[in-house]
C-alpha cells in the first residue's frame, strides 16, 4: 500500500514539475520576446530618426507601424495560447504560424535598417496565402494524391534469400 501511495505522489510530483516547466517557459517567452519587440522598435526608431532622418519617408512610418502591430498581435496570440495551457512547440497550429510571422517581421525590421528592400520580405505572407489557397483548391478539385506502393526490383541473390526464408518459415 505504501508503494502505491509513493507512486501516486511521484506522479503528482512529475505533474508539478511539468507544470513548473510550462510556467517557466511561458515566463521566459513573455520576457524575452516582449523585450525583443520593444527593443527592436526603439532601436529602429532611434536609428532611422536620428541617423537617417533625411531619408525618412511616409513609407517607413507605415511599414514600421504595420510591423510593430503584427509583432504585438502575434506575441499576444502566442502568449494567450501559453496562458491557456497550450505549448510553445505545438506543430501545425496557429501558434506555429504566429511564430513564423513574428520572427519574419522582426527580421524584416532589422534588415530594413540596412536596406529598404528588406521590407519586401513581407511579400512572403500573401504569396504563402495564395499558395495555400491554390493547394486547397487543387486538392478539392483533383482529389488528394494517394501514394502508390513502390515495387522494388530485387536482385537474383535477394530473390533466392526471400525464397529460402519463405521455405524455412513455412517448414
Amino acid at each position: 500500500a505504501n508503494s502505491a501511495a509513493g507512486q501516486g505522489s511521484a506522479k503528482g510530483s512529475m505533474a508539478n514539475q511539468s507544470a513548473k516547466k510550462a510556467d517557466q517557459r511561458t515566463k521566459d517567452f513573455r520576457q524575452y520576446h516582449g523585450l525583443a519587440i520593444v527593443g527592436l522598435a526603439v532601436l529602429y526608431a532611434l536609428i532611422k530618426f536620428l541617423i537617417f532622418s533625411a531619408t525618412w519617408q511616409r513609407m517607413h512610418t507605415v511599414l514600421f507601424a504595420v510591423s510593430v502591430v503584427m509583432q504585438y498581435a502575434c506575441y499576444s496570440w502566442i502568449f494567450s495560447h501559453l496562458e491557456s495551457g497550450g505549448r510553445l512547440d505545438d506543430k501545425g497550429g496557429i501558434v506555429e504560424k504566429c511564430r513564423d510571422v513574428l520572427y519574419l517581421s522582426m527580421i524584416a525590421m532589422t534588415l530594413s535598417l540596412v536596406s529598404d528592400y528588406a521590407w519586401l520580405l513581407y511579400s512572403i505572407f500573401p504569396l504563402y496565402l495564395v499558395w495555400k489557397v491554390l493547394t486547397w483548391i487543387g486538392s478539392s478539385v483533383f482529389g488528394s494524391k494517394e501514394e502508390e506502393p513502390v515495387e522494388y526490383q530485387l536482385s537474383k541473390t535477394q530473390q533466392k534469400k526471400m525464397k529460402r526464408a519463405e521455405k524455412f518459415g513455412r517448414g
